[in-house]
């Protein structure tokens, strides 16, 4: 088992990697990619699309939290293959599983799903590759 030191973690690429899921939710989301196709699968109209100053702090938090821990199980990665290694089994291995389990059972359109999926790994990809290959 890895032991994990808290006083060891890059905070400064954490700070980044919640910063780049910030940034990449934004990009992903947006009407030229996938923005649209995500609003119709929820019914949204544009003006139903947006979220309150405090859902982007909360998502912030959150980014941070993930980034933290995943530095924390990435401590002693030798840089940024192996950080996107170990980003496609977190994201294809624990967290696409689990969302699509939810997305199964409430019904939704596979398209939605895909879009879901997709942000996710490439979130995870990039928090491993940041948070490995700058320690």
């Amino acid at each position: 088992m890895t032991h994990f030191a808290f006083s060891e973690l890059n905070f400064l690429a954490i700070l980044v990697a919640a910063i780049l899921n910030m940034v990449i939710g934004a990009l992903w989301y947006s009407r030229p990619l996938f923005g649209n196709q995500w609003m119709n699968h929820l019914n949204l109209k544009e003006d139903e699309a947006g979220a309150s100053p405090w859902t982007y702090v909360i998502v912030f938090l959150l980014g941070l939290i993930i980034a933290v821990l995943m530095a924390m199980f990435l401590q002693g990665a030798s840089g940024v293959k192996e950080g996107l290694m170990y980003g496609a089994v977190i994201g294809l291995g624990f967290v696409i599983p689990t969302i699509l389990t939810h997305y199964l059972m409430e019904q939704r359109k596979a398209g939605f799903m895909f879009i879901i999926a997709g942000h996710e790994l490439l979130v995870f990809l990039t928090y491993g590759a940041l948070l490995a290959g700058w320690q």
